[in-house]
């Protein structure tokens, strides 16, 4: 068994949040309850394969970054060439304070 805090398991709430945030939503798709759980499934396997019974906001993060990443709008990241789909979602991540 896997062992994930509440605050991390908020954590990831409050990511997929934030993608529904006014400043994001015409450069990502909101994200859904289906995320949160493919989020979490993804961080305890991560975990596991870290040799670890815990899962870490980096775990977190790791996940939200590939899970997240199709979410990106085409449109958006062709209009900000210099900022690409990863530095889209940085931003979301770094707009939510890490447990």
């Amino acid at each position: 068994m896997i062992y994930i805090d509440k605050k991390v398991e908020q954590y990831i709430g409050l990511i997929v949040a934030e993608t529904a945030r006014p400043e994001h939503t015409s450069h990502i798709r909101p994200g859904t309850p289906a995320d949160v759980v493919a989020i979490r499934e993804a961080s305890e396997t991560r975990a596991v394969s870290l040799n670890r019974s815990y899962v870490t906001p980096e775990d977190v993060k790791a996940s939200a970054r590939q899970l997240l990443r199709d979410r990106v709008l085409a449109q958006a990241a062709t209009r900000h060439e210099d900022v690409g789909p990863d530095a889209m979602l940085e931003r979301i991540l770094d707009a939510v304070a890490v447990p």
